[in-house]
């Protein structure tokens, strides 16, 4: 998808699904952001999100798991509200720390190195 733009970015499974059609091939969804697919857990598809080279996030077709690297930008938490937004949740930036709202109203933080996850 080389004409990717922020306003045509893919966020959910499916919307991925056709446009990172090769295994293991990063393929630009945004500026600076690419999709990879991973075949993981016994045949599942699951996407590599990577900002500026760093794993952000990984979509499954039931669930999405977020890290901010560290970065709590508002480029990375842009991407990550994208993401999340399809599961009901939303990200957001308090006092350095990223926080995610999941759809049942319970609040977590993003860690930089753990998982966390919207479903």
């Amino acid at each position: 998808m080389s004409t990717a733009t922020l306003a045509t970015m893919p966020t959910t499974w499916a919307e991925l699904d056709r446009e990172v059609t090769a295994p293991c091939v990063a393929v630009t969804i945004g500026h600076n952001t690419t999709a990879m697919r991973s075949v993981v857990n016994r045949g599942q598809c699951a996407f590599g999100i990577r900002l500026h080279g760093h794993l952000i996030a990984l979509v499954y077709p039931e669930a999405v798991f977020v890290r901010d690297c560290g970065y709590v930008t508002t480029t990375t938490y842009d991407r990550l509200k994208r993401l999340v937004a399809p599961f009901g949740a939303t990200v957001y930036r308090r006092k350095g720390a990223g926080m995610i709202v999941l759809r049942d109203g319970q609040t977590l933080a993003i860690g930089s190195g753990n998982w966390t996850w919207a479903a």
